[in-house]
């Protein structure tokens, strides 16, 4: 989505202890291009990365800034932050560390911290939810697919028609 010229990329996951990594990019295609680097050279690879899929995004999309409105669960609310997806600061990367077995790379820059799983060739950002844009409290179903199963079986499930007004659509996953 977008508005005035700001790009939002929309993040979700459970709220957690408030500080969790979550994947921002993979990398799967581009294995070749850090498969045989040593940790600090594959991170500045995947800063590199990283860096030209945001430049692109923002080119194509003739956008200035790219943000993240994260959106997490906790018992009765769901919550909205707002933070910024800034290109990873090449020159100001400090404290790359590689796990024992060499399958993750942790490292930071000013404004973020990151890890790298190398398996799995994906980036993940870690994400700080203290500043609360807005609170809504829900009533969370407890097993949602049985409950649309049975509205489905009931006959009683009625998509009603979408209002001209701003909306978002959120992917439902079924088993």
């Amino acid at each position: 989505a977008s508005k005035d010229g700001a790009g939002f990329g929309i993040k979700t996951f459970l709220e957690g202890n408030g500080k969790s990594m979550q994947k921002v990019a993979e990398f799967n295609g581009e294995h070749g291009l850090f498969r045989g680097l040593d940790p600090e050279q594959k991170v500045i690879k995947i800063a590199e990365l990283r860096n030209e899929r945001i430049e692109t995004t923002k080119r194509i999309f003739k956008l200035n800034d790219i943000i993240y409105h994260c959106i997490t669960r906790r018992p009765g609310k769901i919550l909205v932050y707002e933070t910024a997806a800034p290109l990873i600061q090449l020159d100001k990367i400090t404290g790359i560390k590689s796990s024992a077995n060499g399958n993750t790379i942790q490292f930071s820059d000013p404004s973020a911290e990151y890890s790298f799983s190398v398996s799995k060739s994906t980036l993940l950002k870690r994400f700080y939810t203290e500043n609360v844009l807005l609170e809504v409290p829900v009533r969370i179903i407890e097993d949602p697919f049985a409950r649309i199963v049975s509205l489905i079986e009931e006959g009683g499930l009625i998509f009603a028609p979408i209002k001209p007004q701003p909306h978002v659509f959120l992917p439902l996953y079924s088993f």
